[in-house]
């Protein structure tokens, strides 16, 4: 999404994308300067507003491929006030999802696996965000790694090698589904609540109070 063509293509913010079924596995990289250069399949850092959000949706089955090339699926830079759901993002070399100085922005309906590192990283200059109703499975460390000052609800997370969801400083963890983590929530910060998630067959601890928890 390129900021400076707005006038040509069209593209306001409030306005909703809807992405149509196929598998995307892009051969070239982006040259955006707030993404990675050649390194992820789709990067977003159009920034919204609160009234009037970017929205990036599907219709049928979307999968963001990366094919164990491309270190991250989606590769998200300071887009605040977005909206990303309905994608499958599979295949990182790297992340599925990374997230940097992102705030104030949703993350919903995705399915997020087979990363080779986390499948969900909310883990530099983050806030405000929240993660709902995801799929994440199967990926080589965290599911959702790094959160702070942001709410994980309603997420279905097992499989992963390392921490189911990792949360660091004034957080809520609600209602989550997790199974088959190494530990399913740890916990290092302080202000963190987590409440009402089901807990099933770990390889390692439930839940992890550590440092300031």
């Amino acid at each position: 999404v390129d900021g400076t063509s707005l006038n040509l293509t069209g593209f306001k913010r409030g306005v909703a994308f809807s992405v149509v079924d196929r598998v995307y596995a892009r051969d070239s990289g982006s040259a955006y300067a707030n993404c990675t250069g050649e390194t992820e399949g789709l990067c977003l850092y159009t920034i919204g507003t609160a009234t009037a959000p970017v929205t990036w949706s599907t219709s049928g089955s979307v999968i963001i491929d990366s094919a164990s090339t491309r270190s991250y699926g989606i590769d998200i830079a300071g887009a605040d006030y977005n909206i990303v759901s309905g994608f499958a993002v599979i295949g990182g070399v790297a992340d599925g999802i990374r997230l940097t100085n992102v705030n104030n922005s949703r993350y919903v309906n995705l399915i997020v696996a087979r990363n080779a590192v986390m499948g969900i990283n909310d883990g530099s200059g983050n806030q405000d965000n929240v993660f709902e109703t995801n799929t994440v499975f199967s990926n080589t460390s965290y599911g959702i790694g790094g959160v702070n000052q942001s709410l994980v609800s309603g997420n279905t997370v097992y499989g992963n090698s390392g921490r189911g969801i990792d949360i660091t400083a004034n957080s809520v963890a609600y209602n989550n589904l997790l199974a088959g983590n190494a530990n399913s929530i740890f916990v290092t910060g302080a202000g963190n609540m987590v409440r009402a998630n089901r807990i099933v067959r770990d390889t390692a601890d439930g839940v992890v109070l550590s440092g300031a928890a």
